[in-house]
């Protein structure tokens, strides 16, 4: 798969990007993405939080994928650490 940087699409103006991540085909709703915790938490404000729980909004996260500006591993994931798509 290709080397992508994710972004998190918030409007408080912060710059929210996993770099260097490899998108894998798998079988989801189209526009969909699932990604491992805690590390994608770069990608939620910790502001954003819900309702009754105050638990962090990690399944309502708007991100944009990107092709990847360097083209070698997460420094900290292994490489086989997919994004599902």
């Amino acid at each position: 798969g290709q080397q992508v940087d994710i972004h998190g699409v918030h409007d408080d103006g912060a710059q929210r990007v996993l770099r260097n991540y490899r998108v894998v085909s798998y079988p989801s709703a189209r526009g969909c993405a699932a990604a491992y915790f805690p590390e994608a938490n770069v990608l939620i404000p910790l502001e954003n939080v819900a309702d009754d729980s105050n638990t962090p909004v990690s399944k309502a996260v708007i991100v944009r994928l990107e092709p990847a500006q360097q083209q070698e591993s997460h420094p900290t994931i292994p490489e086989a650490t997919p994004l599902l798509l």
